[in-house]
């Protein structure tokens, strides 16, 4: 699929076949909190018209993570974003969790003199179609202090009746799933470091985008925005070996979205058009030593262009066994010269398989 169509959603999900999509991760111009050029017009009866779109192109299991907040309007909050949930759950929609993105900063901060602390979080309203997630893959980036340890005295726990019952005590691992509380910087360099994005004023980071991708899809599934914005969604897709479809009403957000999708391909290790973002493509003989490809669902024809870059293997296991011998994050990067960045990430890719061994 991998395409993102220059319409208003509603229309746009119309057109698609029933149950195709395994994830969709979006955020709606919630609360009219932003004009976004004027493109977008938002009521209850607009959402519950996406919403109903949602539940016909989800497959059994598939799971929406809806990012929404609420505004304050004559100093009370419009509890809007609960609305939105009721009206999925009476779709037939589960409600999995209720997760919570938090900012590093708030927009405004509270005055000395004010009435309410400063806002700095979002729901993230996790629901997953008539039944359970089709697909959890827990994030275990949570390091154990005890890893290796079993823990103190007798691990028991009450039946039906009341009674204790004992049972076996398992070893501490080296990570367990982190809380559903999800803490981002935000802002340049920290939402994304594709400077030109920024022209669009309320992206959620790339890096938040990534973790629901990895949490809950696995390689090949289609991922779905509806509201594609700058094109976040999207550019993660790609990078994590996902296929997407968004839609994006505003003709500037989505030339930003395009050409950061072009940008991802050139980073991605898959073969993907860059004029229509397919992976139908098949080799089309070499130039110059490099390998060319022809798309089969528009023609074009392109040059893998991908190198591959980085630290080397025994650079990124000298970083993990300081980090588990106790070393923080800016302690190793001191020490090595490693971007503390590379560091965390390293100790998130090393822990992705905590859910299936545990």
């Amino acid at each position: 699929m991998n395409k993102i169509f220059n319409e208003c959603c509603i229309k746009g999900l119309s057109k698609l076949e029933d149950e195709i999509i395994d994830l969709c991760i979006t955020s709606p111009p919630y609360d009219d909190l932003r004009e976004y050029n004027q493109s977008s017009i938002w009521n209850f009866q607009i959402f519950t018209e996406v919403a109903e779109q949602l539940w016909r192109v989800c497959k059994k299991g598939a799971v929406v993570v809806w990012i929404v907040g609420d505004s304050v309007v004559k100093g009370e909050e419009t509890l809007s974003s609960f609305r939105q949930a009721t009206y999925f759950t009476e779709l037939g929609f589960k409600l999995h969790d209720t997760m919570i993105y938090e900012k590093n900063g708030a927009s405004f901060p509270a005055r000395r003199n004010g009435n309410r602390y400063s806002q700095i979080f979002e729901y993230m309203f996790v629901f997953s179609k008539k039944t359970k997630p089709k697909t959890v893959n827990l994030i275990c980036d949570k390091a154990n202090r005890w890893a290796g340890y079993i823990n103190f005295g007798k691990a028991t726990y009450r039946d039906k009746n009341g009674d204790l019952v004992e049972r076996k005590q398992k070893t501490v691992p080296e990570f367990s799933p982190r809380n559903n509380i999800w803490k981002y910087n935000t802002g340049k360099n920290y939402t994304t470091k594709d400077d030109y994005a920024f022209e669009h004023p309320a992206m959620f980071p790339e890096k938040l985008a990534e973790d629901h991708i990895l949490t809950w899809s696995n390689e090949g599934d289609l991922v779905l925005d509806p509201f594609m914005g700058a094109g976040t969604t999207g550019k993660m897709a790609i990078l994590n070996s996902r296929e997407f479809i968004g839609f994006e009403i505003d003709s500037a957000y989505f030339e930003i979205s395009q050409r950061r999708l072009k940008a991802a391909i050139a980073q991605s290790k898959e073969d993907i058009c860059p004029n229509c973002f397919s992976n139908k493509v098949v080799k089309n003989g070499t130039r110059k030593g490099k390998q060319r490809f022809r798309c089969r669902n528009c023609n074009c024809q392109f040059i893998n262009t991908y190198s591959s870059r980085g630290y080397s293997e025994k650079v990124k296991k000298h970083c993990l066994k300081l980090y588990r011998d106790g070393m923080g994050f800016r302690e190793i990067e001191r020490s090595t010269g490693v971007s503390h960045n590379s560091v965390i990430n390293w100790v998130r890719q090393s822990s992705t398989n905590c859910a299936k061994s545990h």
